[in-house]
């Protein structure tokens, strides 16, 4: 049987603080962009892209800081975007110069809307990508490229300018989805067809990024590794601009679930990935959707049909344990769809281990009425008084009961007497 050490590991880029950033609504200090750093380094992310160096001062030393952070770490690599301006590539790598493992990560758009928009030729484009890569292998061994809006770029091309790269001295290639256009099935035969048709592509690591505008940037994510990617750029909590970008805990919680299918692991440390991605909302203000993979609602259950089935057999209606991805279930929700065997359920949550059949149909019965008078679930607080006042209820009713009878006993006895 195949075990995790067996599979092939997909490396995981983190670019949170780069891609993530261009959220509209985010925006990150240097404490908070340094701090999320040694962060992301204690989840297990193999490469934290931790920015733009030439966009501005700011953010060059930012980037810089955190490369000197990490002057001790090889085990984390830190990778920063530049374009193919050679300029700005010296730029780059002097601001990642600190970092014990470094990656310059550089790119140009390819597709032809954004040969249109850069006013460059085919053969114009492919001279800056070489001559940009060339640069950057001056600076260090670890070299990404990326052909921007890959997804929409006739494969032909894509092949020249990949193998030119490759010769160049790239290590990665990525295979950006820039607009989020592309579906599952597509990506797998793209990688499919790359990894057949490009001359030096067993050399390099084969990378995915996706965008989310159709809602499908963690499926095409896991089809790209069907194809024969390796490498997986994501954000925590799928920031990014538009639609946002894959998300890590989706993908990592796919190969979690496919890994044997997949044949492929990764380095990540899921018990910090939930905890991770809500001190990230804190930090943003950006609200997390509860009903989303590891979301607070994704091991939550009102229905009673389901409450009855999971009572007996969790897996009924769950895959996955967020437990090990270092979040918490609420379990049980009682409102107006909810049956005894959630109440039940939740009254042994609350220390009410021992309740007979008529007491919980009377505590049912209330809990069904608060539900219907506000609409609402049940607090858990207000179950607990419920039950209370039940269990006191029956209680007082079994000592009056037991008063009555030892005092018809002993008239009984008098009676005898005389």
């Amino acid at each position: 049987m195949e075990t995790q050490n067996d599979r092939e590991r997909v490396i995981i880029l983190d670019t949170s603080l780069r891609d993530g950033e261009q959220q509209p609504d985010i925006e990150y200090t240097q404490d908070q962009k340094i701090k999320i750093a040694s962060l992301l380094e204690k989840v297990g992310v193999d490469v934290i892209e931790a920015g733009y160096p030439a966009a501005s001062p700011g953010e060059f030393w930012t980037v810089n800081k955190i490369a000197h952070n990490f002057a001790n770490k090889p085990n984390v690599t830190i990778c920063a975007l530049v374009s193919t301006v050679v300029d700005h590539v010296h730029k780059t790598a002097a601001c990642l110069q600190p970092a014990a493992s470094k990656r310059i990560h550089t790119y140009i758009g390819t597709s032809p809307q954004h040969r249109a928009a850069l006013n460059k030729t085919k053969e114009e484009i492919i001279g800056d990508a070489q001559l940009a890569v060339s640069c950057a292998k001056q600076y260090t061994d670890d070299v990404q490229f990326s052909a921007e809006d890959a997804i929409r770029t006739e494969r032909e091309f894509l092949k020249e300018i990949f193998e030119a790269t490759i010769k160049a001295g790239a290590t990665t290639i990525n295979v950006p989805d820039t607009v989020g256009k592309q579906r599952p099935k597509k990506v797998e035969e793209l990688f499919k067809w790359l990894k057949s048709n490009v001359e030096g592509i067993e050399k390099v690591t084969l990378s995915i990024h996706c965008h989310n505008d159709l809602g499908n940037a963690s499926a095409n994510s896991i089809a790209a590794i069907e194809g024969g990617a390796r490498q997986v750029e994501c954000t925590m909590n799928g920031y990014g601009e538009r639609a946002g970008n894959t998300c890590l805990k989706t993908v990592v919680m796919n190969i979690d679930e496919y890994g044997d299918d997949l044949g492929v692991t990764t380095n990540i440390n899921r018990r910090h990935l939930i905890p991770m991605e809500r001190l990230l909302a804190r930090t943003t203000n950006v609200g997390l959707p509860t009903n989303r993979p590891g979301g607070e609602n994704a091991n939550t259950h009102k229905s009673g049909g389901h409450q009855s089935k999971m009572s007996k057999d969790k897996s009924t209606y769950e895959i996955l344990d967020i437990g090990e991805y270092g979040g918490r279930s609420k379990g049980f929700i009682i409102d107006k769809l909810s049956g005894r065997a959630g109440v039940r359920s939740v009254l042994k949550d609350l220390g009410f281990e021992s309740v007979t059949k008529t007491q919980l149909n009377n505590i049912y019965n209330e809990c069904m009425m608060v539900a219907d008078k506000t609409n609402k679930a049940v607090p858990k607080s207000q179950i607990k008084d419920i039950a209370t006042k039940e269990l006191e209820a029956r209680f007082n009713e079994a000592s009056a009961s037991q008063d009555n009878a030892q005092t018809h006993n002993v008239g009984f006895t008098r009676h005898m007497i005389r």
